[in-house]
């Protein structure tokens, strides 16, 4: 009997646990959710003036020193110790996640406005979730999908009602013809998606949160070194403003070491296909501070399609659950 109690009480604090994780997941996650909608607004006053090849190496210089720092401190010298296939892992992460994504991020933030490249992030939940269907193997089922459909619905609604030449639920012209910075904005999205499902696969290794976040910010950077000293402007940096230096740091510290570890944070305490389908909402956090901080007008129907996105997510949420 003693045995029987002791289990049941056992698998209680399990429930607690679990049920805490999953708050603490999401509370991060949805700090993650705004920080990043701000970044794109953010990012676009970088581009002015400055080429993606130094902000992207600047802004993982940043983060991967004091990642590196952080570690050391959690860690030790022992945690510099990984198998080949974990540096492999890690390696591939900072290829696409950090090197990649941010030479596409910049390349389409410098040639459309901040809530577009934001819109078009939206695919990055329906990419991820389908190709991790495919090489993770999880289940999605009948409700994620529709959650997932649901959610990018809300998102279009979000890219039609806040674009100025539309104004409508749906406008098929806004999908016609794809630019170069759509373009760029579309690589970014696949790039994020593998990210996220290299990023479950290193937590099933069992590599932390941070190891993930600091070895692949630190891969990327020293990547993005290449064509920064190809094509790069160093010198410029040397007579930034201020201004310039405190949106990097919003960049480098908030949305790469402080964003990235919450974000790998949530996929491990959540689950990748809950976690990724809440990026359906960074347009309408993109969309919103910019009404708050860039005197940029807002519908009520923007509201409303927001609150899609968010009907999306929960329907994702309790399907994958059930699943997993």
């Amino acid at each position: 009997m003693e045995l029987i109690v002791i289990l049941k009480n056992m698998k209680e604090m399990g429930l607690k646990m679990n049920s805490k994780n999953l708050v603490l997941g999401y509370i991060k996650l949805s700090i993650v959710i705004l920080i990043w909608g701000g970044v794109y607004h953010v990012a676009k006053f970088l581009t002015n003036g400055t080429d993606p090849f130094t902000l992207s190496f600047t802004r993982f210089f940043i983060a991967s020193v004091i990642l590196l720092i952080l570690h050391h401190n959690c860690n030790g010298i022992n945690g510099f110790k990984k198998t080949k296939n974990d540096w492999i892992v890690l390696f591939l992460i900072g290829f696409f996640g950090i090197c990649l994504y941010n030479l596409f991020f910049f390349a389409a933030e410098s040639l459309i406005s901040a809530n577009i490249v934001s819109i078009i992030y939206s695919l990055t939940p329906c990419i991820t979730v389908y190709l991790g269907s495919i090489f993770l193997k999880q289940k999605i089922g009948v409700g994620g999908n529709i959650g997932v459909l649901v959610a990018l619905i809300g998102a279009i609604g979000v890219i039609s009602l806040s674009d100025g030449d539309c104004g409508k639920i749906f406008c098929s012209s806004l999908f016609r013809h794809i630019s170069l910075g759509q373009t760029f904005s579309i690589l970014a999205s696949f790039c994020m998606a593998i990210y996220s499902i290299l990023n479950k696969r290193a937590s099933h290794m069992g590599i932390s949160s941070l190891t993930i976040t600091t070895f692949s910010s630190f891969f990327g950077m020293i990547l993005l070194l290449i064509p920064f000293l190809i094509w790069g402007d160093a010198k410029s940096l040397l007579a930034k403003s201020w201004e310039f230096w405190l949106a990097m740091g919003y960049t480098s510290i908030l949305s790469t070491v402080i964003a990235y570890k919450w974000y790998s944070d949530a996929i491990q305490e959540i689950g990748m296909g809950q976690t990724v389908v809440c990026q359906n909402g960074i347009p309408f956090a993109t969309i919103i501070i910019g009404a708050l901080f860039y005197n940029q007008g807002v519908s009520w129907g923007v509201f409303i399609s927001g609150a899609v996105i968010v009907l999306g997510v929960i329907i994702t949420n309790f399907s994958v659950n059930r699943y997993s």
